[in-house]
């Protein structure tokens, strides 16, 4: 907050760790739910206004990941206050592709990218106490690799990654909540 100032980082949204549900993260599920009670505990004594939510798993829901974590947002004892449920200001997950790399050509796959997203909505759709709780996709790119740096993956500095992309929001008409909460966020 000296920094930037309190208006200013006030505005930040706040997550703890970065796709919990794969080896990044080398703890339990319930490890990372601690972790991130007190994490946010420790932010909101710093600045009660702040934004905080998660669980920004890989691959949508990321399998059991994201509705334990949202049990546990909801009904679960905080391990840092031991009262009932953790504040979720906002919900995010991680969207990839799929694309194969065949003759010299990259061949993209949309459609895992698509069910990540739809996978992980109708994970959040069963909890109602979320219905009005902003979606951040933070993660929604062609491939699982963002990182690397393989011959096939130079498509990226071209044409074919801005296309793709505009071609994925569009490809489902049914994510009005998603795009403003990612339009809200940048």
């Amino acid at each position: 907050m000296e920094k930037y100032g309190k208006a200013e980082v006030e505005k930040w949204y706040w997550e703890v760790w970065n796709e919990p549900n794969i080896s990044y993260w080398r703890g339990l599920h319930a490890d990372y739910h601690k972790l991130y009670d007190y994490a946010i505990e420790g932010v909101r004594r710093a600045l009660p206004a702040a934004r905080v939510g998660g669980p920004e798993t890989a691959g949508g829901p990321g399998g059991r990941f994201l509705r334990e974590f949202l049990e546990h947002c909801a009904h679960g004892t905080n391990y840092a206050t031991g009262k009932p449920g953790a504040p979720l200001d906002f919900i995010s997950f991680h969207a990839k592709g799929s694309p194969i790399f065949t003759n010299g050509h990259v061949r993209m796959g949309m459609a895992n990218q698509l069910r990540n997203i739809n996978d992980a909505f109708a994970v959040v759709a069963s909890f109602p106490e979320y219905k009005t709780t902003p979606l951040i996709i933070g993660e929604s790119d062609p491939e699982g690799c963002a990182a690397c740096t393989d011959p096939q993956d130079a498509y990226r500095n071209g044409t074919m990654y801005s296309s793709y992309t505009a071609a994925s929001f569009r490809a489902n008409t049914n994510w009005p909540r998603c795009t403003a909460s990612i339009l809200k966020a940048h």
